[in-house]
């Protein structure tokens, strides 16, 4: 099997899920503010839609806030490095009350990483976030 085919066979689930993820809310809180800081719901904020668009993401959004979405899907999308490369460390939220999970997308030492904060993943998930976060570091290195 050549690379190329091997690349389509193991990233084929990935370009699925990127079809049928889809956003409901979109906000931030500002994290320097410490522990029960409010979130502020942005309804102008679609990160899967702006993440998508070329170039840096922007927002009008407080330097050093977090930005929470919820989403069908607990894998980030294809563009979710925009926004740890902007400065915000994007939380992704995923089902509620004892179903619901939190992962994290950030940067650590120069380079992309994501975590659970809530919940646990499936093994095929966290293949899929691994595949994900390796193509992430292609730009870690040019946010450097």
């Amino acid at each position: 099997m050549t690379f190329a085919l091997l690349f389509a066979a193991l990233t084929a689930p990935i370009a699925s899920e990127a079809a049928q993820l889809s956003e409901a809310e979109c906000g931030y809180v500002e994290t320097s503010r410490g522990p029960g800081a409010p979130f502020v719901a942005m309804p102008n904020l679609h990160v899967l839609t702006q993440t998508a668009l070329p170039g840096p993401f922007s927002t009008a959004i407080p330097a050093g806030a977090s930005i929470i979405c919820e989403r069908s899907g607990i894998v980030p999308a294809e563009n979710d490095w925009k926004i740890p490369a902007a400065g915000y460390t994007l939380y992704l939220a995923n089902g509620d009350g004892p179903n619901e999970r939190i992962g994290v997308l950030e940067m650590a030492s120069g380079s992309y990483r994501y975590r659970l904060a809530r919940g646990t993943w499936t093994v095929e998930e966290e293949n899929r976030v691994t595949a994900r976060v390796q193509a992430f570091q292609i730009h870690a290195r040019k946010v450097q």
